[in-house]
């Protein structure tokens, strides 16, 4: 087998995941059912790439439009404002032509268009979310990345893309559509899950098929510039949300006994603590989250 984004065949097993283990525990934890998603795959590989640092699953399963309307339903999942939305923001002026991957809603179109005045377009494969999005005036067409690279080659000064990248099952496609799309000079703006980040150390259900198949970090991004004859510009971190602060725990001090009384109240002052300093201290947050953003730009 070869790695997913340089082709390499230097891989590394990390760990297997018991697909009928994985299926108990979407159950348990988010009330899904995911035996049509990864239907009867008794074993996912994680694999490790020596060449390039990714971090993927095999076989990979991605998740259907359906999985993703079934999470909709937990108002933490899809959010109206991100980190990574403000980013984007202050590196988009001076682009009129911008695309974003995987609009959703809209929510960050709204943003552009309120804060700069910017009519981005979107592109999504969620009809419902094409129809809410164009129902606010937003410019959102059901389309795939390959059929609107097809259209519109080297059109655009900026491709946007928000937690997408690591939900795709083929990423060296997307990448390259991504670049065709851009004029020389573009920018490709990237938000995606730190692979180097807390969570990963929590086995988080959502890090795993069907829903992420492959795992990002910073010199994995830097390979991707090489590959793709990109400049990586900028790499930022997303500073630690006051609504992660409780996943950052259980990372930092891991839950105790109940008989641990004292232990129990030192987690719960700490935990206090932490969310004092958050709303005291906005722009000195030093703790680091779980996204990165990156910002390439076109050779």
């Amino acid at each position: 087998m070869n790695c997913l984004l340089c082709s390499s065949q230097n891989l590394s097993p990390i760990r297997e995941i018991n697909g009928y283990m994985l299926k108990q525990r979407w159950q348990a934890e988010f009330g899904i059912d995911i035996s049509t998603e990864i239907r009867d795959v008794i074993l996912f590989k994680q694999l490790y790439c020596e060449n390039c640092k990714i971090q993927f699953f095999d076989p990979l399963n991605a998740g259907s439009s359906d999985l993703y309307k079934q999470l909709e339903r937990f108002d933490w999942y899809y959010q109206q404002n991100k980190w990574e939305y403000t980013r984007a923001l202050q590196d988009l002026p001076g682009c009129d032509r911008v695309v974003e991957i995987g609009s959703g809603y809209g929510y960050f179109a709204e943003h552009a268009r309120k804060a700069l005045k910017l009519n981005i377009h979107g592109i999504e494969i969620n009809p419902d979310a094409v129809v809410f999005a164009r129902a606010k005036g937003l410019t959102v067409d059901l389309v795939s990345l390959e059929e609107l690279a097809a259209q519109k080659p080297g059109y655009y000064q900026a491709v946007c893309a928000f937690q997408v990248l690591e939900h795709v099952d083929n990423p060296r496609s997307f990448l390259r559509s991504c670049c065709d799309l851009l004029v020389p000079g573009g920018k490709l703006i990237l938000s995606i899950p730190n692979g180097m980040g807390f969570q990963f150390k929590l086995d988080l259900l959502l890090d795993m098929p069907p829903h992420h198949l492959s795992i990002w970090n910073p010199e994995t991004l830097s390979k991707l510039a090489r590959i793709y004859s990109l400049d990586l510009m900028k790499l930022e971190f997303e500073p630690l949300p006051p609504y992660h602060v409780d996943l950052w725990m259980r990372y930092c001090l891991p839950e105790v006994p109940s008989k641990s009384l004292v232990l129990r109240a030192l987690r719960k002052i700490a935990r206090k603590t932490i969310h004092l300093y958050l709303f005291l201290f906005p722009f000195q947050n030093f703790l680091r989250g779980m996204g990165m953003y990156a910002v390439f730009v076109k050779r």
